[in-house]
């Protein structure tokens, strides 16, 4: 059975998991689970009926990541959310009629900048770099264009600022965000390190060690373009393989090109305390240029990382109304009026090690510098390393209802996907980093039931000597079958 020590290595598993909504929840944020509501396009992009996408461009870029979630062939968040949101014809200077063609969706929005390109290119759509504008308080006009907006004063995640005040925002960010170019805010490489770094509204960061011991944590890759680190969850997510659409065929592999959907890392990632439905978790954020990534640990594998509702976001930004003062100065400053691109236009996918070097895609000719930051990769992703997980048609997953309580409360743990009546090794890890185990459970020693499940209902006051507030960790371990897994909850 691993150690403390050892634990950081272990990997997230990526399974089949129980459908919950997801953790960007509030009249501003309406990501659901496939078996949960629609989105509500009255309070998120103002109107009332489901559009139809705006370009079948649009949809066919959909349909690749988010069809299979919908019809239930795939147990992930979502790319892009349920359904496409408000069309508009936005100003965009050196188009030829001055606006450009975009659809807001949950989580990003898709913009045809030349109506009359190559529609067969990879690049006759692009994704706006809705994240990198918000921190920064102006809207992206042009190729080197931008207006100023103010402050995007709304939570990154949660139910919102009406009931969480002091959930961290966009502007939150801004003085960590590298908005400058590549020596702006530029972090250290810490492969190998714990993220034990906090984050609240007011942008005033902190140090919580026992956010370290989250396996997810660990620093897996190092984007060497703005200098920013990326936690394994993340790693893992931004490389996941599993079941994508194409031509209206299943097919399994690579989900996206993770360059091509974030764009590159602008901050650090940052431990913040929001309101989930009204309950208070650990999520930990990195912005991208184009989306945001949560990290929450206590949800099941499968939904532990989700993008941010950043279209819904950004919409209300531009067109919701007067925001809440931000608690961090801010000040605009304006761009020149040109701007030269301040990387070469050949992304580079990080570097996680000093082997194991990644491949660099080639851009088409031709491709649009829609932005003065590196322009997006290929549509053909490259290989990876680490080796990514993979969607499996079942999976082994591991999960502790409810995720947070008193010591006193009850908890309901389990395993599914083990092997039958296979052995198992059970553990927890307690916000000291002590190894405990259950009174009377013989050193942690279970046995799987006949479907390969493993049950343990516990009062974490009653089962040890001593149950100290914190983050926990439950480890399990098949003794015949080697899968092994892990799942955190608090206790407080």
């Amino acid at each position: 059975m691993t150690n403390r020590h050892s634990l950081a290595k272990l990997r997230i598993l990526s399974a089949l998991a129980i459908l919950l909504p997801v953790i960007f929840t509030s009249s501003q944020v309406l990501g659901t689970s496939p078996a949960g509501p629609a989105i509500a396009y009255a309070s998120a992009f103002g109107q009332a009926n489901p559009p139809t996408f705006a370009d079948p461009l649009f949809q066919q870029i959909w349909s690749r990541t988010d069809a299979p979630v919908e019809q239930g062939e795939a147990q992930r968040s979502w790319y892009w959310g349920p359904t496409p949101g408000k069309t508009l014809q936005e100003p965009f200077t050196g188009s030829q009629t001055g606006t450009r063609l975009v659809q807001y969706f949950d989580k990003a929005r898709m913009e045809v900048n030349d109506p009359n390109g190559d529609r067969t290119s990879p690049w006759f759509v692009t994704t706006g770099l809705l994240v990198s504008d918000m921190v920064a308080g102006k809207e992206q006009i042009g190729d080197a264009t931008y207006k100023a907006v103010g402050p995007a004063e709304i939570a990154v995640g949660g139910d919102g600022l009406g009931t969480d005040p002091d959930a961290p925002t966009y502007t939150s960010f801004r003085p960590y965000t590298s908005l400058k170019g590549p020596d702006d805010n530029r972090a250290p490489n810490r492969t190998g390190q714990s993220v034990t770094a906090t984050i609240n509204r007011a942008g005033t960061l902190g140090d919580n060690p026992a956010m370290g011991y989250y396996p997810g944590t660990i620093i897996a890759a190092y984007s060497n373009e703005l200098g920013h680190n990326i936690p394994q969850a993340m790693w893992d997510f931004l490389n996941l393989k599993g079941v994508v659409q194409e031509n209206g065929v299943l097919n399994d592999q690579t989900i996206g090109n993770w360059v091509f959907v974030m764009g590159y890392p602008i901050t650090e990632p940052y431990w913040a305390r929001i309101q989930i439905n009204g309950v208070f978790y650990d999520v930990l954020f990195q912005m991208y240029q184009r989306r945001s990534l949560a990290y929450v640990p206590s949800l099941p594998q499968g939904w532990q990382v989700q993008m941010g509702n950043v279209g819904a976001h950004y919409y209300r930004w531009l067109y919701g109304g007067p925001l809440p003062a931000p608690l961090v100065p801010f000040t605009p400053t304006p761009p020149p009026p040109t701007l030269t691109p301040m990387l070469p236009n050949t992304p580079v996918l990080p570097q996680p090690t000093s082997t194991g070097l990644v491949g660099t895609p080639t851009l088409p000719s031709g491709s649009p510098t829609d932005t003065p930051w590196p322009t997006d990769g290929t549509t053909t992703p490259t290989p990876t390393f680490p080796p990514v997980p993979t969607e499996p048609p079942g999976g082994f997953i591991v999960s502790v209802h409810p995720p947070y309580g008193p010591p006193d409360g009850q908890f309901t743990f389990q395993a599914i996907g083990l092997s039958a009546n296979e052995g198992v090794q059970v553990q927890f890890t307690n916000p000291n980093g002590d190894l405990v185990y259950p009174a009377g459970s013989n050193n942690g020693h279970y046995v799987a039931g006949p479907d390969g499940s493993l049950n343990i209902t516990l009062v974490p006051a009653q089962a040890f000597p001593a149950a100290p507030l914190g983050v926990w960790l439950f480890q399990v371990q098949g003794l015949q079958s080697g899968l092994v897994g892990t799942v955190g909850f608090n206790l407080q």
